[in-house]
């Protein structure tokens, strides 16, 4: 296809000729007048460099051409326009590059492929080259107000290029010069130019002028980010270049090795104690991933590439204990200190992932006895208080791992458990006794967390692990809990600990019991009776514990909770107990206990309703007793101990002057003995029936004796019914008992009109009702009520009525 630089065909003209034309015309303009006539270079450059590919020689005449007439304007102007020129002529030899390698090169009849890889290779070496060039100008102090922009597009061109020729690698030694020219002028960047707190304000040669000579103010040109960020910016590129490139570890050693100089260096130099700090971080990290990659290089398997990189992370923290008075102008130690700890306590976590089933022991060990050393060694010397944490953490993870609570394989140095589960718990408990003495002796407000967590920790640590073995360790992991519990519940003042410490009695009991009835060949008796025994006993020692512990300001409170948590406890256990045959009368009489002692807990004011409801708890475990021995009772007669028992309690009520509960109780015996009476109409039996007479003929008694019309009547009801019952089948008597009881009602009626009409009337305080005067018998009439009062006087002949009050 014909160039749209040449003529219609392909015999026609060559377009250097006009290219170059249009070159010199632009740089005669721009000599003769200068100022922004300066631009009119650029349209023959243009048209150089958009010139086919099969002809570069033409592109390549015309950027040399170019580049000798810019240096040639730059040794004939002054100051700034120089600068300006030497600038552009330093533009034009980059782009120069490229063109003359695949111009002069092409001569060596390499592949197309090959050439373009050295074109870039050529645009990364002008790139270094320019950026160096200005480092070497800034260091010399000739730096200008364009030094900053040079480096900074010098390093970004450089970085590209780099990146293009790693991903297209063909000729892997292409590709590595230019990854290592680019690393290699940003560290030099870095550690040659000042940083941001070191930066320096420069200048043009001969003083701060303007394009017309004039003074111009000075601004700082080394603002210094983009010196900081070349180092680091170059590595990381080259990071990614060298992946795409596919280079193996070797280069990633040498980068981080690069990275760890690098950071030790900038650290040194730095003045700001955070940017020195963080620089000798980032070295720390870059150390620790070269560990890692050395150690992977080496063909280390995984358990030794983390085994490594532990020891490496511990070293350090040891190393930077030692100096730390070197390092006290350092900032970010603190950072580097959790950083380092965090690290060693994941690595556990990550190994264990990493590593699937062929995870080994003594690597999980290594890991956990580092963290332990570094934590002391913080905790101790540097005085960190929050080290103790993972302190705590590394102890009861390695006691945990010890005794074989991680599956592992069996390879390396420690190819099983040395521990027992049981001596695991017991030394957990040993942890925790030393904490409650630290805790109860050491004053420190500091320390106080850390041990109450520590606490904790071997607490459910001893206890999960004395269960999972299920021997006496369980009884004596209960008893230093409980008595841990108890001691920080008294120096902490906290007194609701002592409820927990009370479950940890219970537990004592009740394992104590298990281990006793099962484990030494004792009592035999069922799960239901080992927990009632159990309960009585955590009860006994609770109440002990209760009487011999020491109280404070907050006694009445412990001595109630001790109290009601032993007997909740006991009651509970008691009513499973109730339930089968077997455990029936055990379980009665422990309930019963409980009732009894349950008064005696209670604050005064309450303990005679509570009396009434231990007497009914009393009754309950009486019945439940007498069900065993009898072999059982029919619901007539079991619903009857509930109505003596109510009788019972209304009477105490009574005699006691309870105005309110007493008829509570009574109507309850009532209801029950009422209820069960008119069953008896259907399937009761004589006995039952005579029953049920007798205790409304004791109930009318009652309503009479205490004037309570409300019991008479119901007695007097039951009665009825009872008598009308019995003799349903002689009809002769009923009629004569039915005329009998009109005769008397009758009487009754008549003697009590005849009293009242005998009896003065008194009117009583208030408003007067009079009867009305209809001779219907209607409603009273009450005076102001906006009726027609009539007259009061009774019409003569008829009888008269008590007025109600």
């Amino acid at each position: 296809m014909a160039s749209p630089l040449r003529g219609a065909g392909s015999d026609g003209p060559d377009v250097l000729i006009p290219v170059l034309l249009v070159l010199a015309l632009g740089m005669w303009i721009a000599e003769r007048f200068g100022g922004a006539a300066e631009v009119l270079v650029l349209p023959g450059i243009l048209l150089a460099v958009t010139a086919p590919v099969e002809s570069p020689w033409r592109t390549e005449v015309v950027l040399v051409l170019s580049v000798g007439y810019l240096l040639l304007r730059a040794r004939a102007s002054a100051d700034i326009l120089r600068e300006r020129f030497l600038l552009a002529a330093r533009a034009g030899g980059v782009l120069l590059l490229p063109v003359a390698v695949m111009v002069h090169l092409r001569l060596l009849e390499l592949p197309d492929a090959g050439l373009e890889e050295l074109a870039v290779l050529a645009v990364v070496l002008g790139a270094v080259a320019n950026q160096l060039a200005e480092v070497v100008r800034t260091r010399a102090m000739r730096a200008t107000l364009y030094s900053p922009w040079v480096i900074c597009t010098s390093s970004v061109l450089s970085l590209v290029a780099a990146l293009v020729a790693a991903a297209g690698s063909g000729l892997g030694v292409v590709a590595a010069v230019a990854i290592w020219s680019t690393v290699a002028a940003g560290l030099l960047t870095t550690l040659v130019l000042p940083l941001v707190d070191e930066s320096t304000t420069t200048q043009p040669p001969g003083g701060p002028v303007t394009q017309q000579g004039g003074p111009r103010a000075t601004r700082p040109v080394l603002q210094g980010w983009y010196v900081e960020a070349a180092g680091p910016v170059s590595l990381l590129v080259a990071a990614f270049a060298s992946a795409a490139a596919g280079f193996g570890y070797r280069t990633f050693e040498v980068l981080l090795a690069c990275a760890v100089v690098h950071g030790g260096l900038t650290a040194r130099r730095a003045i700001d104690h955070r940017r020195r700090g963080a620089y000798l971080l980032a070295a720390q990290i870059a150390f620790t991933a070269l560990t890692a990659l050395v150690s992977r290089d080496l063909d280390l398997t995984v358990h030794g590439v983390l085994t490594v990189v532990a020891v490496g992370i511990a070293l350090q923290e040891i190393v930077r204990v030692i100096i730390r008075r070197r390092l006290r102008a350092l900032g970010l130690q603190s950072s580097s200190a959790w950083l380092s700890t965090a690290a060693l306590a994941a690595l556990p976590l990550a190994y264990s992932v990493l590593a699937g089933p062929t995870v080994q022991l003594g690597v999980i060990v290594v890991h956990l006895a580092l963290l332990l050393v570094v934590s002391v060694i913080l905790f101790t010397v540097q005085h960190r208080t929050a080290a103790a944490y993972p302190a705590l953490y590394a102890l009861a993870a390695s006691i945990a791992v010890l005794a074989g609570v991680l599956e592992t394989a069996p390879q390396g140095w420690l190819t099983r458990a040395p521990l027992a589960m049981w001596v695991g718990a017991l030394l957990a408990a040993a942890c925790l006794l030393a904490l409650v003495v630290l805790g109860s002796r050491s004053g420190e407000k500091s320390r106080r967390l850390p041990v109450r967590v520590g606490a904790g920790l071997f607490a459910l640590e001893a206890g999960l692990l004395s269960f999972a073995d299920g021997g006496w360790d369980r009884v004596l992991v209960a008893a230093v809990v409980a008595g841990a519990l108890f001691v920080f519940s008294r120096v902490d003042r906290l007194p609701w600990l002592d409820a927990v410490a009370a479950l940890a009695v219970i537990v004592l009991a009740t394992v104590f019991v298990e281990e006793v009835t099962l484990g030494m060949g004792g009592l035999p008796g069922s799960a239901l009776m080992r927990l009632l025994i159990g309960a009585v006993l955590a009860a006994g020692l609770l109440y002990l514990a209760r009487d011999l512990l020491a109280m404070d300001d907050h006694g009445e409170l412990r001595y109630r909770i001790l109290g009601t948590t032993a007997l909740c406890w006991a009651a509970v256990a008691a009513l499973a107990a109730t339930v089968p045959q077997q455990e029936a009368v055990a379980g009665s009489v422990v309930l019963g206990a409980v009732a009894v002692l349950t008064v005696r807990e209670v604050p005064v004011q309450r303990r005679p309703v509570t009396a009434e409801l231990a007497f009914l708890v009393l009754v309950a475990a009486a019945q439940r007793i007498a069900w065993v021995v009898s072999g059982g009772i029919t619901f007539f007669w079991a619903a009857q101990w509930w109505a003596v028992a109510f009788a019972v309690l209304a009477a105490y009520s009574f005699l006691r002057g309870s105005a309110r509960r007493g008829p509570v109780w009574l109507s309850a015996a009532a209801v029950v003995l009422s209820g069960t009476g008119l069953l008896t109409i259907t399937g009761g039996t004589a006995g039952t029936q005579v029953w049920a007479l007798c205790g409304h003929v004791l109930l009318l008694a009652a309503g009479v004796a205490l004037s309570r019309r409300l019991f008479s009547l119901w007695g007097a009801v039951g009665i009825v019914l009872a008598l009308l019952w019995f003799l349903r089948g002689y009809t002769f008597l009923l009629l004569t008992v039915a005329a009998l009881a009109l005769l008397a009602f009758a009487v009754w009626k008549l003697n009590t009109q005849t009293r009242g009409s005998e009896a003065p009337a008194s009117v009583p305080p208030g408003p007067v009702v009079v009867p009305a005067r209809d001779d219907g018998g209607g409603d009273p009439v009450r005076p102001g009520s906006g009726q027609a009062a009539p007259d009061a006087v009774q019409p003569a002949g008829r009888p008269g009525r008590e007025l109600d009050a």
